[in-house]
Parts: C-alpha cells; structure tokens; sequence
C-alpha cells in the first residue's frame, strides 16, 4: 500500500495521522520484515523495529522535501502545510514560507526523535551480531534529522547529507552507547 501510494501521479499526504501510516506501510513493516529475517520474534523488539523504520522514514521526509515536491510528491502533511502549496516547495520561499517551514520542519524532525528513541530501546532484543550494524545505520540516519535541526530547520533546495567523515564522527561518538 505505501509503494502504492508513490506510483500515483501526485502524492498528498493530508494528516499525522495518514503520515504515520505511509511511514509504517513503507518503511516500518521493512523494520518487521528484518526482524523475521535475523529470527527475531519479541513483542517489544517488533514494535521497536516498526518504531525505528517510522524514524528513518521521517528523516528522509524531511530531507527530501524539494526533491519530492519537483516529482509532484508532499508527504507532510496537509494539515501543518495550511496555505504552503507545492509551487511555494518547488520555488525559492519567502520569509514567510521559510519561517513556516522552519516550524514544520522542527515538527518533523521532533516526532523522528520520539519514533527513535522507541526503536533504539528494541535493539536489546536484537543478536548482538546484527545489532552493531542496525544501530550504526540508524545512527547516522538519525544524523541527518540533528543537522537540519543544527541548520535551525532552514527549508532547501539542497539536500541535507552526511559526508563520510561526518558519518565515522557519529559512528565513533555513539560507540560508548552501544556499548
């Protein structure tokens, strides 16, 4: 159903709720699919792996922003959007549009945090061998939405990346957690 939803011609995401849901049908049921992959069956580490694959999908909502909005693709929500259109995401904004979707953009990133913070407390669950992999690569994902945070959730055209020094940094600082 969330494949589904991107075929279409033009993508409108109208609520949270249905925002949620998208993040769940493409990327949380990915976090379920994983999870009978590695043999992995407890009720908590399954909604952690939903959790986490909502996460991941909000960051890349939020980092993608233009780039969905030039293939006629918006995915926050029509709700927090109010007035903005997909001519105001595909263009340079004003300052109006920007403080706006300097908001939205904190709204985003802050529900990711919540979606993170229930995925990372599965991972106990998760064999000690693949676990170390997961947590990395969430991790860094998890990095790209603190530096649009750090950026003070300025809307783009440029897509917001970590490069591969930036990527060791965040593998480096969260390796006492992990551990």
């Amino acid at each position: 159903d969330g494949v589904e939803t991107d075929l279409k011609e033009k993508v409108q995401i109208k609520s949270k709720r249905e925002l949620l849901v998208y993040s769940y049908r493409v990327a949380g049921t990915v976090g379920l699919m994983m999870s009978k992959i590695l043999k992995v069956n407890n009720k908590e580490a399954l909604k952690g792996a939903i959790d986490l694959g909502i996460a991941m999908q909000l960051t890349n909502i939020a980092r993608d922003i233009y780039e969905d909005a030039i293939m006629n693709r918006v995915y926050l929500p029509k709700e927090w959007l109010k007035e903005i259109s997909i001519e105001h995401l595909k263009r340079d904004s004003t300052e109006e549009i920007q403080t706006q979707m300097s908001a939205i953009l904190r709204k985003l990133i802050d529900l990711s945090e919540i979606y993170y913070q229930n995925g990372f407390s599965g991972m106990k669950y998760i064999p000690i061998k693949t676990r170390l992999a997961i947590f990395f690569a969430a991790k860094i994902y998890r990095a790209i939405g603190m530096k649009i945070k750090s950026n003070n959730y300025q809307y783009s055209n440029k897509r917001v990346y970590l490069n591969k020094l930036n990527k060791l940094w965040v593998t480096i600082k969260s390796l006492p957690e992990f551990i």
